[in-house]
């Protein structure tokens, strides 16, 4: 069943994760690490690393639900880790700094963006 949260849309979502117009909260490594398997016929993931007191990353969030309006599903997964949930994530991925995007393709990064403007993660 679908709620409204702050005007948007939110969806209750598997064993409580909660699923915002298709970005996943990510809640442990494992899952983290079932989003791009190694040689798998899956869609590229824009994982975005953040924290609950970064101004910053809000500011970005628009620019990601617009993304993922137009791009969730066939051509792009889209997760978002809290780095004060789960900081061995962000340890082992070198996130040093929030906001931060990694593009994983088959089990690697592939790409390492850093920044909140649109054209950061445009």
């Amino acid at each position: 069943m679908a709620l409204l949260q702050r005007g948007r849309r939110v969806l209750g979502g598997v064993s409580g994760r909660v699923w915002m117009r298709g970005i996943s909260d990510v809640v442990s490594v494992e899952e983290f690490k079932g989003l791009s398997p190694p040689k798998a016929e899956a869609p590229p993931v824009l994982a975005f690393f953040t924290a609950p007191w970064c101004q910053p990353c809000r500011a970005v969030m628009p620019h990601l639900e617009d993304i993922s309006s137009k791009l969730e599903g066939k051509y792009l997964k889209m997760a978002r880790i809290d780095v004060t949930e789960i900081p061995e994530l962000a340890r082992e991925h070198g996130v040093e700094a929030v906001p931060q995007f990694l593009v994983l393709r088959d089990g690697h990064v592939v790409e390492r963006l850093a920044g909140n403007g649109p054209q950061a993660i445009s």
